[in-house]
Protein backbone atom coordinates (compact mmCIF):
# COMPACT_ATOMS: atom_id res chain seq x y z
CA UNK A 1 0.00 0.00 0.00
CA UNK A 2 2.77 2.16 0.56
CA UNK A 3 4.54 1.75 -2.75
CA UNK A 4 1.03 2.79 -4.28
CA UNK A 5 0.54 5.94 -2.29
CA UNK A 6 4.14 6.97 -3.07
CA UNK A 7 3.37 6.20 -6.98
CA UNK A 8 0.72 8.05 -6.86
CA UNK A 9 2.11 11.36 -4.74
CA UNK A 10 5.07 10.89 -7.52
CA UNK A 11 2.71 10.93 -10.30
CA UNK A 12 0.80 14.22 -8.87
CA UNK A 13 4.31 15.82 -8.30
CA UNK A 14 5.39 15.16 -12.06
CA UNK A 15 1.91 16.26 -12.88
CA UNK A 16 2.22 19.95 -10.81
CA UNK A 17 5.50 20.16 -12.65
CA UNK A 18 3.57 19.12 -16.40
CA UNK A 19 1.04 21.92 -15.37
CA UNK A 20 3.54 24.63 -14.46
CA UNK A 21 5.62 23.75 -17.83
CA UNK A 22 2.51 24.04 -20.05
CA UNK A 23 1.46 27.44 -18.44
CA UNK A 24 5.23 28.81 -19.20
CA UNK A 25 4.44 27.58 -22.67
CA UNK A 26 1.41 29.35 -22.97
CA UNK A 27 2.57 32.54 -21.39
CA UNK A 28 5.52 32.16 -24.11
CA UNK A 29 3.51 31.46 -27.26
CA UNK A 30 1.11 34.60 -25.82
CA UNK A 31 4.31 36.90 -25.67
CA UNK A 32 5.28 35.61 -29.01
CA UNK A 33 2.17 36.24 -30.82
CA UNK A 34 2.28 39.78 -29.19
CA UNK A 35 5.85 40.53 -30.94
CA UNK A 36 4.53 38.71 -34.22
CA UNK A 37 1.28 41.41 -34.36
CA UNK A 38 3.47 43.92 -33.59
CA UNK A 39 5.80 43.07 -36.43
CA UNK A 40 3.27 42.52 -38.78
CA UNK A 41 1.62 46.34 -37.96
CA UNK A 42 5.67 47.64 -38.30
CA UNK A 43 5.56 45.83 -41.65
CA UNK A 44 2.44 47.14 -42.83
CA UNK A 45 3.30 50.90 -42.11
CA UNK A 46 7.02 50.85 -43.34
CA UNK A 47 4.99 49.86 -46.63
CA UNK A 48 2.37 52.38 -46.25
CA UNK A 49 5.35 54.80 -45.87
CA UNK A 50 7.75 53.13 -48.74
CA UNK A 51 4.78 53.71 -51.32
CA UNK A 52 4.12 57.41 -49.85
CA UNK A 53 7.67 58.35 -50.39
CA UNK A 54 7.74 56.54 -53.78
CA UNK A 55 5.15 58.72 -55.06
CA UNK A 56 6.69 61.77 -53.40
CA UNK A 57 9.83 60.96 -55.41
CA UNK A 58 7.77 60.63 -58.68
CA UNK A 59 6.48 63.97 -57.91
CA UNK A 60 9.39 65.72 -57.17
CA UNK A 61 11.20 64.40 -60.34
CA UNK A 62 8.24 65.68 -62.39
CA UNK A 63 8.79 68.78 -60.77
CA UNK A 64 12.31 69.08 -60.40
CA UNK A 65 12.40 68.04 -64.59
CA UNK A 66 10.52 71.39 -65.38
CA UNK A 67 13.59 73.36 -64.41
CA UNK A 68 15.78 74.09 -67.36
CA UNK A 69 19.45 75.63 -66.39
CA UNK A 70 21.59 77.18 -68.91
CA UNK A 71 24.44 75.90 -70.35
CA UNK A 72 27.57 78.42 -69.92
Amino acid sequence: MDKLVLAVANIRMASDKQAGSVKEIEASVEQISSVIQNNSAAAQETSATSEELSAQAISLKELVGQFQLSEE
